[in-house]
């Protein structure tokens, strides 16, 4: 997995990675999965779901992507504050 390097603050990095990172998590653990096992539906390591989840990393979009699909969402339902994503499904 690639990291996303710009010229935003790492503060600002890492708001962003922890509310996809938690997006992720959320939906996986309503699903039922492990790590590993979305993992092994995206094609990438566990360690590489772990780190995303942590807000360690930031995914490719093309990474992004297959998480989403493997969830059975909108990549643009990784992308929204938890908030507003849990107020979407009600």
């Amino acid at each position: 997995m690639l990291y996303y390097q710009d010229m935003e603050s790492s503060a600002t990095k890492k708001a962003g990675s922890n509310m996809v990172g938690e997006n992720v998590r959320r939906l996986r653990l309503e699903r039922g999965l492990t790590q590993e096992e979305l993992a092994q539906r995206v094609g990438v390591y566990q360690s590489a779901i772990g780190q995303v989840e942590r807000g360690e990393t930031n995914p490719l979009v093309s990474t992004l992507i297959q998480i989403a699909r493997a969830l059975d969402v909108e990549p643009a339902d990784l992308l929204r504050s938890p908030e507003a994503s849990s107020e979407t499904v009600q």
